[in-house]
């Protein structure tokens, strides 16, 4: 006699492991583990997720109904718009942990990682520590190229908010003498490298942090919230 009789599998083993299963497909996809990337920088209306993840309305709608179908994300109605968050700090925490795994794992993302090393933008990359160090120095200027509301969350200290799209506009409010250091959300993040070409083309000394925000929050360093 099973012990679990009105479950829709009378094999416990195999139903926990079916529930296992169900978060696994919903991270099977790129597009959803790049939403749960931007949802990691803090809560998104449905618009903004569409701008930053480069997909549709309709494709944004269907894989985060998947990722809710599993309590990876949860929704905020505030009159007509919704807005989405991931449903708790910990599962910020399982996709770093997961990425991380990836990372050591995954030969073709080493392989990647080596072929992109030589591009201007990845010559001269600052890790943790040499962060660290920046931090405070007047000859150095910490741009953050994530969208506006991205920096409002969370951004390091003294980091000044230009958003990609708007470095083109803004450019002449940097000041040529500085060392230019720009981050966005990760290591992986490609907001940071046009940033980066863009100043460089402009004859600025740029160049990126190679972790994101999360990371460095993760790592308990100092952390602000707000606007400038």
């Amino acid at each position: 006699m099973s012990i679990f009789p009105n479950k829709p599998d009378d094999n416990f083993k195999t139903f926990v492991y079916e529930q296992f299963s169900r978060v696994g497909k919903a991270l099977s996809s790129p597009h959803r583990l790049i939403l749960l990337n931007i949802l990691c920088q803090g809560e998104h209306s449905v618009e903004s997720l569409v701008e930053s993840s480069g997909l549709n309305m309709a494709n944004v709608s269907r894989h985060l109904q998947m990722l809710k179908s599993v309590n990876l994300v949860k929704i905020r109605r505030e009159g007509k718009y919704i807005f989405y968050s991931l449903s708790d700090d910990d599962t910020c925490v399982f996709f770093m942990e997961f990425r991380q795994f990836v990372e050591k794992h995954s030969s073709e993302l080493h392989a990647t990682m080596n072929l992109i090393a030589d591009k201007p933008s990845r010559v001269s990359i600052l890790d943790m520590n040499e962060m660290k160090k920046k931090l405070g120095q007047e000859s150095a200027l910490i741009v953050d190229v994530r969208p506006k509301e991205e920096f409002r969350t969370l951004h390091l200290p003294g980091a000044v908010s230009i958003p990609l799209n708007d470095l083109e506009e803004r450019i002449a409010e940097i000041p040529k003498e500085k060392e230019i250091i720009t981050y966005c959300r990760d290591n992986y993040c490609i907001l940071a490298d046009k940033a980066v070409n863009i100043l460089l083309d402009r004859g600025f000394d740029a160049k990126r942090m190679n972790i994101g925000i999360i990371d460095w929050k993760h790592a308990g360093l100092p952390i602000e919230t707000g606007d400038e």
